[in-house]
C-alpha cells in the first residue's frame, strides 16, 4: 500500500468521524465484528502498521519502513530511553555459583 493511499484513508476516516452530519458519521463507524475485519484486511497488508494514537484514542496507519524509522529514532534520544545491557550471562554466573555451592555441602546431587 503506498504511502499516498495510507494518507487518503486516514484522511476520508478522519473526515468522517469529525463531520457534522450524523447520517455520515452512521453510514462511516463500522461496530463489533465488521470494524475487527477491517482493522485485520489493513494488518494483512504487509508493509503498513496500525497502531493507537499518541491520543485522542484513535489509530493511525502508517508505512512499516516510516514507522521503523520514527521508532529507531526515538530510542536514539537518550534523555529519554537508555540501553538495557542483557543480564543472562551475569544470572547464569550467580546461578552457576550457588548451584556448585550447594552440591559442596552435599544438599544437592549430580543429578538434581
Amino acid at each position: 500500500m503506498s504511502d499516498e493511499l495510507v494518507a487518503e484513508i486516514a484522511t476520508v476516516f478522519e473526515q468522517c468521524m469529525n463531520s457534522k452530519n450524523e447520517d455520515l458519521k452512521k453510514q462511516f463507524a463500522m461496530k463489533g465484528i465488521e470494524r475487527l475485519k477491517f482493522l485485520k484486511e489493513l494488518r494483512a497488508i504487509k508493509d503498513t502498521v496500525i497502531v493507537p494514537a499518541d491520543n485522542g484514542g484513535r489509530i493511525v496507519i502508517l508505512n512499516k519502513d516510516d514507522y521503523i524509522s520514527k521508532m529507531k529514532e526515538k530510542l536514539k534520544d537518550t534523555t529519554i530511553y537508555t540501553e538495557v545491557t542483557d543480564p543472562t550471562n551475569n544470572i547464569q554466573s550467580v546461578s552457576s555459583s550457588f548451584t556448585q555451592k550447594l552440591f559442596q555441602q552435599y544438599k544437592i546431587t549430580q543429578g538434581q
